[in-house]
């Protein structure tokens, strides 16, 4: 609030309120989908999410990612419609249960913003393990395109596991056919994740879609992300 007073009397004075926050804040959050993996080269999708003071989503804001141990399909995205930035995490392979950090910062008007999550990694006593991939990885931006993904479910000592559902799920307004699936004697399960009509701008997200499995009371999950 600004005064100012007209001939020197409180009378004629002047007041002038600005609107909104002077202060331009903003805030990030991170989350990795599963946060559990084997200690095998299992993927975890991640996302990170800016929004400002106000809870507003900020889009076309680039996030910088690092990992300790694993890696990551990229070193930065751009924040899509949602807010959201989203690159896949593999694991590291390292045998026995440890964990791992995965960070995301941005930097507005010269201000660093970050924020982490932990990935868990599963003792080599685990006794299945799925993973997950796109094929292909990025689908056209005008909506509509799809992206085959296959599942593959092994045991702790990487043999193929046949017969086993797999039930898929896609996150957005992208949807998964069929919804479930049964490997196959390679250890596969296949289906198909077709984008929403609308697309979106290239490089942003067009869907998460994460497979599980449940074997003798314990459940098994695996997500990929595809972009534009």
């Amino acid at each position: 609030t600004v005064q100012a007073a007209v001939g020197g009397t409180a009378a004629n004075t002047v007041v002038i309120t600005r609107v909104g926050s002077a202060a331009s804040a903003y805030g990030i959050t991170i989350t990795a989908s599963p946060g559990t993996l084997t200690a095998k080269s299992s993927n975890s999708v991640i996302m990170a999410n800016v929004k400002n003071n106000a809870g507003v989503v900020i889009s076309g804001v680039t996030v910088n990612f690092t990992a300790t141990t694993g890696t990551l399909s990229a070193a930065s995205a751009t924040t899509d419609g949602s807010g959201n930035a989203v690159v896949t995490y593999t694991g590291d392979g390292v045998a026995g249960a440890h964990t791992d950090v995965v960070t995301a910062r941005i930097t507005v008007d010269g201000n660093i913003y970050t924020a982490a999550t932990v990935i868990t990694y599963q003792s080599t006593a685990s006794a299945f393990s799925i993973t997950i991939k796109a094929m292909p990885t990025s689908v056209v931006t005008t909506g509509g395109g799809s992206s085959v993904i296959t599942a593959n479910v092994t045991n702790n000592l990487g043999v193929a596991i046949s017969g086993v559902t797999v039930n898929f799920v896609a996150s957005g307004a992208g949807t998964v056919l069929p919804a479930a699936a049964t490997t196959d004697g390679s250890g596969n399960a296949v289906t198909v994740f077709k984008d929403a009509a609308g697309g979106g701008a290239a490089g942003t997200t067009a869907g998460v879609v994460t497979a599980s499995i449940v074997i003798s009371g314990n459940t098994y999950t695996a997500a990929v992300a595809i972009t534009h």
